[in-house]
């Protein structure tokens, strides 16, 4: 450690502790905290290189493989850290306790957090974040990494971290979850400060994303909490649950908060998985100028999937945009990949699925969208199916209740009916939009101006390849003025 004043650095320190593991019990107990190398308040320098590998051991505070608390030029950057078997997980100190790769803790230090590691198996953790890199300065964290191998966790984990910093850019940084749990947010990347967190990402295999108390549950490639960009993130979910939201690019709603951002160019990925909140490729809570266009969401279930029915909770858009604060801007030219490969598995949506959605106000549009729903056949000639609870739309501006149904009808038809290629039995796909009232205004829904149509008239849309006919089925006669609503063999359209 340097408590010196001037310029110096803590760097290329090792700190090993590797005791034999005991059941339960453990040999040693560390009653505060574990640093590989640190820069105190007084000094300015380098904390970089330095590796923490301890195994089977108590830790009650924190843990940090480079610590930097210095002013002026700093970084904190290439540390390592290692745990195995490790318990921070009891009653006591959860807001001070934290495990970081590389950390820059005052807001006067100008510097990067760049290229650590964090890597915990098999251990508990209970605190108030795990992250590969931090700065609350000024500066870049770019390139860190946090993994997390069969180990439980109930709190934040980022692989890259701006904690209330000045100004700060994350890039980069990653995050990789396989088996265990955790009970919080799991973000590539969080900006605080508003700039940009771009080419982030999360990986969660065989795992439990949950929400608890104040724990959201969400997984983000990036979140920004005050504007700025969250650009080029990815996220995959494969085998797993996921309690809150799934977003490639996050821009929160901040109350009072007026402020700029796009969500652009961000991907999704969830495989044979369970996601109890939203999906959105970019998704833009943003109150100023904003854009949530060129993303990429796709959904499969696998032949491989082990769990016989899957569900998705709320709803699923490639580009999103909406707000109490209403920004304005553009969800355009957005993807969105339904596909059920599976004969036995089902496959249920419980609220809408858009290309791109625009619930903003002023100048804005949602063009260039696309949504594909599909579901091969079966070898036994059986249809698997998924099932939509709400709207199905490519594209949509703020339309009135009547044509927002008028686009429902005319995307899901041409939307599905142009996946089916000449001698393929394409299964039916049903969208099953609840409490449908065409005559009624729209509602909305956990502050995003979703549509939600008030309670009135049940409708049951089927869409069947093979005798190609469109079907609505209602309590009482629904009057829709189908415009352009046909494909090769004609369309029937018949109250049931």
């Amino acid at each position: 450690a340097n408590f010196a004043t001037g310029i110096g650095d803590a760097s290329g320190n090792k700190v090993f502790i590797n005791p034999p593991q005991t059941g339960e019990n453990y040999l040693i107990d560390i009653k505060e905290y574990v640093l590989g190398g640190l820069v105190g308040t007084a000094g300015t320098g380098k904390t970089n290189k330095n590796l923490v590998s301890i195994q089977n051991s108590h830790v009650t505070q924190y843990i940090t493989g480079g610590y930097n608390q210095g002013a002026g030029q700093v970084s904190a950057s290439e540390n390592e850290v290692y745990l195995k078997g490790v318990s921070l997980y009891d009653s006591g100190v959860v807001d001070g306790r934290y495990v970081v790769g590389g950390l820059l803790s005052n807001s006067e230090g100008t510097g990067d957090a760049y290229k650590n590691k964090v890597v915990l198996e098999k251990s508990k953790f209970t605190g108030k974040y795990i992250a590969g890199g931090v700065s609350q300065g000024t500066g870049l964290v770019d390139l860190n990494e946090v993994s997390l191998v069969d180990t439980d966790v109930v709190g934040f984990v980022a692989g890259g971290l701006d904690w209330y910093g000045k100004d700060v850019t994350l890039t980069n940084n990653k995050v990789s979850v396989a088996g265990g749990s955790v009970v919080g947010r799991v973000a590539g990347a969080r900006s605080w400060t508003g700039s940009d967190a771009n080419f982030n990402s999360v990986y969660v295999q065989s795992a439990k994303i949950k929400a608890g108390g104040e724990n959201e549950g969400h997984v983000l490639g990036a979140a920004n909490q005050s504007g700025g960009n969250a650009l080029n993130n990815y996220v995959q979910v494969q085998n797993s649950q996921v309690d809150g939201y799934v977003a490639g690019g996050f821009i929160e709603h901040y109350e009072g908060g007026h402020y700029n951002g796009k969500t652009d160019n961000n991907n999704v990925v969830i495989e044979n998985s369970n996601v109890y909140g939203n999906i959105g490729g970019g998704y833009n809570q943003a109150g100023g100028t904003l854009s949530a266009s060129g993303n990429t969401v796709v959904v499969n279930i696998l032949s491989t999937a082990s769990e016989i029915s899957f569900e998705a909770g709320g709803f699923i858009a490639g580009g999103i945009i909406g707000d109490k604060q209403k920004g304005a801007g553009f969800t355009n030219n957005n993807t969105v990949n339904i596909i059920n490969f599976s004969s036995e598995n089902s496959f249920e949506i419980n609220s809408y699925v858009a290309g791109g959605y625009n619930g903003g106000v002023g100048e804005g549009g949602a063009s260039g969208n696309t949504v594909l729903i599909d579901t091969p056949s079966s070898p036994n000639g059986s249809n698997s199916l998924i099932t939509v609870g709400g709207f199905v739309l490519g594209g949509q501006d703020k339309l009135t209740a009547e044509e927002a149904v008028r686009m429902v009808v005319q995307r899901s038809q041409r939307t599905v009916a142009e996946t089916e290629e000449p001698g393929v039995n394409v299964p039916l796909v049903a969208l099953d939009t609840f409490a449908l009232q065409v005559q009624l205004g729209l509602g909305g829904h956990d502050g995003l101006d979703i549509i939600c149509f008030r309670q009135g008239v049940h409708v049951h849309v089927v869409v069947d390849h093979q005798q190609a006919a469109f079907q609505i089925g209602a309590g009482k006669t629904v009057i829709l003025h189908f415009l352009d609503a046909a494909v090769a063999g004609g369309i029937s359209h018949e109250p049931l």
